[in-house]
């Protein structure tokens, strides 16, 4: 068993006694004599409490030792049936009875001859550490244990000899170490009881002579530790007075002092940290530079842009997280009199670029030239203008091509003299023309999605009718484009929905669907119900999209990429209009996709009802 070394902080007593001799040979008489009391007290109290530590603590511990080893052997007998009978059960009841009547006993617990844990009473579950801890290699053995609850001596022994597993107790140390203190507190107030009885009365036996000098001493250590008031109160006429005297004064005019120099600094305190408040604040990046371009200092807000720690970035060039700065500095008039405003990019910590617009100042601090440069980021802002470049091209494209369409077919159709031909010609005007009706749609659901006025009245529906729906609405456009559509509906389910706009977000999914599916392509539409959700299923073989871009493509007026647009056209609001309705409705969508092996949408709505169940064949062609 592991035992504790209970003088691994004591002092030993000769180093102790040399430096209190050295300090006693300058002192007076008075002091001598307080203090070889107190050294004899201490030497006394030191070995007395030594000992009676060492020797209670050990008996103690040995106690609780033996106590419990013959728990675990008490114990081990009494679970030799109900392992052979593997009464588990009873095995339980009896590790549950020891901890509730052996105050000292923190756990049981209870192995068979495969180490397997058969019964415990760890009501956090058993850990696993103790499973292959103390193996008794004997009747008995214990081993001491530093854990959460503080030492804990873990008994164990043999069922049988080790057959049949083996028993562990666990024994707090909590009460003796608890018996240990109390022992040592009392000690402690007995030897200050004897130190003061001491004291005061070789203080009273050495005479008033002394006081005064004691006096002045207490003086100077009390001004010493930081009171400032300590005040020597001496009335006697002789040197001694006039020592407290000057000692006064001399204390008085330190205070003066101090109390000058705290105001002093309270004021650049308090200004510093309004200041620093007043720099932490500012979402722009703050820099100080040297005349090298060296930082000297940076706001959290800066570290925040460029990704970099504080201590990464000062005392590095500016140079380094912004190459072009140099350039800007020596476009200013004057590099002492830099007063200049650019762009410029940032190096992130990751490699990356991000644009900034920069303000450069140059001043004079203590003779010194320092350059002061606010950094904003204005990323957001760039997107922001390509994004708005590009929706105002996309839309116009997207609106004027089904005019150029229209007028084309138009004209033709004007000098065409067959019927059948001029018809035909017509119907494509027609087309074009719904094409950009729907765009024009789109449009106003967004101008009324965000102006507050689109209502959805709800109605109990059925889910299927109103799929089918948007696959009638988009047949001609399906044929064209030569996709096969699978139906994988389930028994129809109602939901409490509005059948238009719920059938329009359907429409913009499955035009996705067709857009961007690959030639002779496939999409497969289901239905399924898990529980109170009734979930709409639309997957396609088209191109698919990178994961990277999925957190994106439910915005209003998101295109992957430009090229895309030209390719497939739109105008990127499909996606977000679907995503609004069905979110209207209480719903959730959302998106699986790998890039060359399609996408599958996901649409769930909350269930109004069973309809009446009628089957519908699975995996049932629906266009060809």
């Amino acid at each position: 068993m592991k035992h504790f070394n209970m003088n691994d902080h004591t002092m030993p007593v000769g180093n102790m006694l040399t430096p209190i001799s050295k300090v006693a040979k300058n002192k007076s008489i008075r002091t001598r004599i307080i203090l070889h009391f107190v050294i004899i007290t201490l030497v006394l109290g030191i070995f007395m409490g030594i000992y009676l530590n060492v020797v209670q603590s050990k008996t103690l511990h040995d106690e609780l030792e033996r106590s419990g080893v013959n728990l675990a052997m008490q114990l081990s007998e009494s679970s030799i049936n109900p392992m052979l009978t593997d009464n588990y059960v009873n095995l339980q009841w009896l590790v549950e009875n020891v901890v509730a009547t052996e105050k000292d006993v923190l756990y049981v617990f209870i192995l068979d001859e495969n180490r397997n844990v058969v019964a415990h009473t760890f009501q956090n579950g058993f850990p696993d550490q103790l499973q292959y801890m103390n193996i008794p290699s004997s009747e008995a053995g214990t081993l001491l244990l530093d854990t959460e609850h503080g030492l804990v001596t873990d008994a164990s022994a043999h069922i049988l000899g080790g057959r049949n597993g083996e028993v562990h107790v666990g024994m707090s140390h909590t009460r003796v170490n608890a018996a240990v203190l109390q022992s040592n507190v009392l000690l402690i107030l007995f030897m200050l009881l004897l130190m003061a009885i001491g004291i005061s009365g070789s203080y009273f036996s050495a005479g008033k002579i002394f006081s005064p000098i004691a006096a002045l001493n207490m003086g100077v250590v009390e001004f010493g530790k930081g009171n400032l008031e300590q005040k020597v109160v001496i009335t006697s006429e002789d040197e001694i007075g006039d020592l407290a005297r000057s000692f006064n004064e001399m204390a008085g005019h330190i205070r003066s002092l101090i109390a000058d120099k705290e105001q002093y600094l309270r004021e650049i305190l308090e200004t510093r940290n309004y200041l620093d408040t007043i720099i932490s604040g500012s979402r722009d990046g703050i820099l100080v530079l040297d005349p090298r371009a060296a930082i000297e200092f940076c706001n959290e807000a800066f570290c925040v842009i460029s990704g970099f720690e504080k201590y990464e970035v000062i005392g590095d060039s500016i140079l380094n997280y912004i190459p072009a700065f140099q350039k800007h500095l020596n476009a200013a008039p004057s590099a002492q009199k830099a007063n200049l405003f650019a762009e410029a990019n940032i190096i992130l910590k990751d490699g990356s670029v991000t644009p900034l617009f920069l303000s450069i100042q140059s001043i004079d601090h203590q003779g010194e030239l320092k350059y002061v440069v606010i950094a904003r980021d204005i990323s957001e802002q760039k997107e922001f203008e390509s994004l708005k470049n590009n929706i105002i091209s996309n839309i116009s494209h997207e609106l004027r091509t089904p005019l150029n369409i229209m007028r084309g077919f138009m004209e033709v159709a004007i000098t065409e003299d067959g019927k059948e031909k001029r018809n035909a010609f017509l119907a494509r005007s027609i087309e074009a023309a719904d094409r950009q009706n729907w765009m024009i749609q789109d449009l106003l659901e967004v101008a009324s999605t965000l102006n507050g006025h689109d209502k959805i009245i709800f109605t109990k529906e059925s889910i299927n009718n109103v799929l089918c729906a948007a696959l009638d609405a988009l047949r001609s456009k399906i044929a064209f484009a030569g996709i096969t559509v699978i139906r994988n509906i389930d028994h129809d389910h109602m939901v409490q929905a509005d059948a238009e706009k719920l059938k329009y977000a359907l429409m913009k999914i499955l035009d996705n669907a067709i857009k961007f599916n690959i030639k002779n392509g496939t999409i497969e539409v289901g239905t399924h119900s898990y529980g109170d959700l009734i979930e709409v299923y639309i997957r396609d073989t088209g191109i698919g999209i990178d994961k990277k871009y999925m957190g994106r493509i439910f915005e209003k007026f998101y295109q992957v990429d430009s090229s895309s647009t030209r390719k497939y056209g739109g105008t990127g609001l499909g996606l977000s209009i679907a995503r609004d309705i069905v979110l209207g409705h209480g719903g959730n969508i959302w998106l699986e996709s790998e890039p060359g092996q399609g996408s599958t949408f996901h649409v769930t709505l909350k269930s109004y009802g069973r309809a009446h169940e009628k089957e519908v064949p699975a995996l049932q062609p629906l266009l060809n």
